[in-house]
């Protein structure tokens, strides 16, 4: 599982994406219909499902939990 930080190639558009493969990035566009360029991969780790998804980020310094 990975997390992507990506972001449009013609609007302020930022988001994150969670994918299970990376090809899933693939023809990934923004709302305005333009493409969007990745900024920054990480691997993510299931940690938990109830009562939220909660996802463990592993950066080079450091190790992130996120809940969604």
């Amino acid at each position: 599982m990975f997390l992507a930080h990506v972001h449009c190639s013609d609007c302020p558009e930022e988001v994150e994406v969670l994918v299970d493969e990376l090809d899933e990035l693939d023809g990934l566009n923004c709302e305005c219909g333009y493409g969007f360029v990745v900024e920054s991969i990480a691997e993510a780790e299931l940690v938990s499902v109830t009562p939220a998804l909660v996802v463990r980020v592993r950066d080079e310094d450091r190790d992130l939990r996120l809940a969604a």
